[in-house]
């Protein structure tokens, strides 16, 4: 807990400076300014380094072609791998649990099956239907897959979820 000046501009350096220090860098910025109704902020800093269990060869990267969700294509760089790793395929979606370091904690992807969108595969998928996939439909198989290097970014405003819990 920290106190602080929000009419002070250098204050906008500082919660910045706490976001780049909790990540190593790689949040460096979260705010631009502070509005004069901006009266607390309740911050976390979640910072994930993970190296797969299933290493991609770097000479396996190959320029590949990605089709974006309105259709259109991408030419990208892929990394490839030919694995046995679990892997479903239903009705709604493919999905592949890529593990990493030794396994307790994975990545599953999840692509639309031909003829549906991401919307669809969102709309439609529950937690119950996402415990059935993690419990039941995957199996062992040995796959070549690419996948494309990227980045996970995500912020939410919690005023109205903090509001209902009585603050």
């Amino acid at each position: 807990v920290a106190a602080e000046d929000f009419t002070n501009p250098a204050t906008v350096g500082k919660i910045n400076q706490w976001a780049s220090d909790n990540t190593n860098g790689k949040i460096t910025k979260v705010l631009e300014k502070i509005e004069p109704n901006m009266v607390l902020f309740l911050m976390n800093a979640l910072y994930f380094k993970g190296d797969w269990k299933y290493q991609f060869d770097p000479k396996n990267t190959s320029e590949s072609f990605f089709t974006l969700e309105n259709g259109h294509t991408k030419s990208i760089k892929m990394m490839s791998l030919k694995r046995t790793v679990h892997v479903a395929d239903t009705e709604l979606f493919t999905a592949i649990r890529l593990p990493y370091g030794n396994g307790n904690i994975d990545l599953t992807l999840l692509m639309p099956a031909e003829g549906k969108n991401m919307n669809t595969l969102v709309n439609e998928l529950s937690a119950n239907r996402w415990e059935r996939l993690q419990k039941e439909e995957f199996s062992e198989r040995n796959v070549q897959f690419g996948l494309p290097r990227f980045t996970l970014n995500y912020e939410v405003y919690l005023n109205k979820t903090l509001q209902q819990m009585g603050l």
